[in-house]
């Protein structure tokens, strides 16, 4: 009998956050990392500056920690990549989700939560002084990904409403994943 969930699912989960991480990209690129408290685990950011636009790069609780400190914002969610981009007075937030799968389960419903959850960010960073402007994407598995890519019926479905609310569906296989979603990250509305 095969058990969904539990330690295998988040050793899985881990890992795949682990190869898709779009860290050595952003170094290649010229970000340099910085750290908020260098005493925690996800205590650090990565920057880059430009004339016309910073973007910030945070996982995790460095999420949490980065807008407390430099917004006084209190989050109750911490995305698994996340991007500030600051365009004039214009801020952007990017979100990743990573969702890994290699067997038949469940995890393809939460995919069904992004626009949700892009809502949520936005009412949750509410500042009196700034407005994010919230842009939500997933980042799924092989496994997942040759399901979105069929024919099946419910698949061509769930894309088309994604596509319809904006939400980007990532490939974290594709041999060119970083290249598509740095291009993502720099692109701004």
């Amino acid at each position: 009998m095969n058990k969904s969930g539990g330690s295998k699912t988040t050793k899985n989960g881990t890992e795949f956050e682990k190869i898709t991480s779009i860290e050595p990209k952003l170094l290649e690129k010229g970000f340099i990392k910085k750290y908020i408290d260098e005493k925690l685990k996800y205590g650090y950011y990565y920057e880059f500056i430009s004339d016309k636009i910073s973007i910030i790069y945070l996982i995790q609780n460095g999420f949490k920690i980065y807008f407390k400190k430099v917004f006084d914002i209190t989050t109750y969610k911490q995305p698994d990549e996340a991007f500030i981009i600051k365009n004039n007075d214009n801020y952007f937030l990017k979100i990743i989700e990573k969702k890994n799968q290699n067997v038949e389960g469940t995890v393809e419903d939460k995919l069904k939560t992004g626009e949700f959850n892009r809502k949520e960010y936005e009412l949750m960073l509410i500042n009196e002084n700034i407005k994010f402007k919230v842009l939500y994407s997933f980042c799924i598995s092989k496994f997942l990904k040759d399901k979105f890519e069929s024919k099946q019926q419910k698949y061509v479905n769930i894309k088309k409403i994604m596509k319809d609310d904006n939400i980007e569906i990532f490939y974290g296989s594709d041999k060119n994943y970083f290249d598509v979603v740095y291009d993502w990250i720099i692109k701004i509305l």
